[in-house]
């Protein structure tokens, strides 16, 4: 049998039953010649199929064991350029690896669909950050990074998939708690506002974007957005970046800054194949020692965040790429 077996699926399917349909396939194995095989999912796009007839094409690679993760299918993909690189921005930031992105027929039409898996780490809340620190956590050039990466979110305007109401730099009201929201925003905006916000806490999908209209009269300044960003979400990404990299406060700031933009992009996680660039970047950090040559070590993380461009390459995720690229610039930029 060879590694990669191809099967055709029907195009009526609901994205429901086309991701139930996959998971099951990966939990439960691929009947073939009588045997039953462990695969992984690699590829799904609309296709001609057996004989010209339309169908949903799949690709899966033999696999050692059956994946214990549910597959996640998304279908309603932004349009809008800068809308899309937000959304896949949040989806990695919330722990999903994306596997596939291609166009899908769900219920016969084809559509941009988003196949993502679960990765295993969750993030944990936003602790309290102590007032004297509020600005020590990442350089300009990297927070200017960024920002400019995630762009500037407004309730009234829902960024699609997964997603839910968002507001300032990414930061995403259906996945966030009351206690969080109310400690981050309060200092920031009238209680008026914030109560109102609040009803979008813990919605996101189709039940944020039903509620997105009704915050059309709502403008969160910028200068309140950049406070929240800068004294609560940068601190607690500082403190995730510097739990998956020990060491990493021996790097220069701008150093330091671009691995902090890459964990609020894609998450801590260390698992599985495409996550080897982050490994190898922890891994190098750990056998540094003080007072060795810090070029090498600089080049080897520029060379593992270059290397992660593997993953979007062909996909139409330029921003991404680019994102990568100017990652691994801020890095070089720090070598003195």
């Amino acid at each position: 049998m060879p590694d990669i077996i191809q099967r055709r699926l029907a195009i009526d399917l609901s994205v429901d039953e086309l991701e139930k349909i996959l998971t099951e396939i990966e939990q439960e194995g691929l009947d073939d010649e009588a045997t039953t095989t462990t695969v992984q999912l690699l590829r799904l796009r609309a296709g001609a199929g057996l004989n010209g007839v339309p169908g949903n094409l799949v690709e899966f690679q033999k696999a050692d064991r059956s994946s214990e993760d549910a597959i996640l299918l998304i279908g309603d993909v932004p349009a809008d350029p800068n809308g899309k690189i937000s959304f896949f921005t949040k989806l990695l930031q919330r722990g999903l690896d994306i596997v596939n992105y291609a166009d899908v027929f769900i219920a016969g039409a084809k559509v941009e669909t988003v196949v993502c898996r679960k990765h295993p780490e969750v993030t944990p809340p936003l602790p309290p950050i102590p007032a004297p620190q509020q600005d020590a956590f990442i350089s300009q050039k990297a927070l200017d990074l960024i920002v400019e990466s995630e762009g500037f979110d407004q309730p009234s305007r829902w960024p699609g998939g997964a997603s839910g109401i968002s507001i300032g730099v990414g930061y995403d009201l259906g996945y966030t708690t009351d206690a969080e929201f109310r400690g981050d925003w309060s200092p920031h905006l009238p209680s008026a506002i914030v109560n109102r916000l609040a009803e979008a806490l813990g919605k996101a999908g189709a039940a944020a974007q039903a509620m997105a209209p009704r915050f059309h009269d709502i403008s969160v300044p910028h200068d309140a957005a950049m406070a929240v960003f800068k004294t609560r979400t940068i601190p607690h990404f500082r403190a995730l970046t510097l739990a998956a990299f020990p060491g990493m406060e021996k790097l220069p700031a701008d150093a330091q800054g671009a691995l902090i933009s890459i964990v609020y992009n894609r998450g801590p996680g260390m698992d599985g194949d495409r996550r080897r660039e982050m490994r190898a970047i922890r891994d190098a950090i750990a056998n540094y020692r003080t007072g060795d040559d810090l070029k090498p070590l600089l080049e080897k993380i520029a060379d593992e965040i270059e290397a992660m461009k593997r993953l979007w390459a062909g996909a139409g995720l330029d921003g991404l790429l680019t994102r990568r690229d100017a990652e691994a610039g801020l890095v070089r930029g720090a070598v003195v």
